[in-house]
């Protein structure tokens, strides 16, 4: 269920009817967590913070054990720079499914995000060695440790955007 509703993700034509057909899957399983995750992570691509918000929350609520909502839900508090939460949810989602290269890369780019480079470097190794070819393994560690000192702003203070140049999209509240 929630692969199908996770492919609505791509833009183009029908995004109002990809919403409604995720609304929809909700509504036949409602206590299918996975299925209120994949909702959040269609709402957020939809700039609906809040709702996006409290369909993670519910989905984590009904499906404790599912990785992918505790990884999504972390991306949705790194967005509102809530990082020591972020970081529990994303440490949550490795212990669930610890060979996920992605989950352990994202982990990584959470410790980052809370200035804390020695965590992070630690998780960009792990992910090498699970997936050493990965383009988001090689583009998080590279990004991170051969060019921290060239690219690194100052830590964003709550409700700036964290991964866009400032004012070019709405952030969450």
């Amino acid at each position: 269920m929630s692969l199908k509703i996770s492919r609505h993700l791509r833009s183009g034509p029908g995004g109002t009817e990809r919403s409604a057909e995720a609304r929809r899957a909700i509504a036949l399983p409602p206590g299918l967590g996975e299925a209120h995750s994949s909702l959040g992570q269609i709402l957020q691509y939809r700039l609906r913070w809040v709702e996006s918000h409290e369909a993670f929350e519910r989905g984590i609520a009904l499906s404790p054990d599912y990785a992918t909502g505790h990884h999504w839900y972390s991306y949705d508090l790194m967005m509102r720079n809530r990082w020591d939460e972020a970081i529990t949810e994303m440490e949550r989602a490795k212990q669930l499914d610890p060979l996920s290269e992605i989950i352990v890369t994202s982990l990584g780019f959470a410790y980052d995000g809370a200035e804390r480079p020695g965590e992070a470097e630690a998780q960009f190794d792990q992910a090498r060695a699970i997936a050493p070819d990965h383009p988001l393994t090689l583009s998080f560690g590279f990004s991170t440790t051969c060019c921290r000192e060239t690219i690194r702003r100052p830590r964003p203070t709550t409700g700036d955007t964290w991964w866009r140049p400032e004012g070019t999209v709405p952030t969450p509240p």
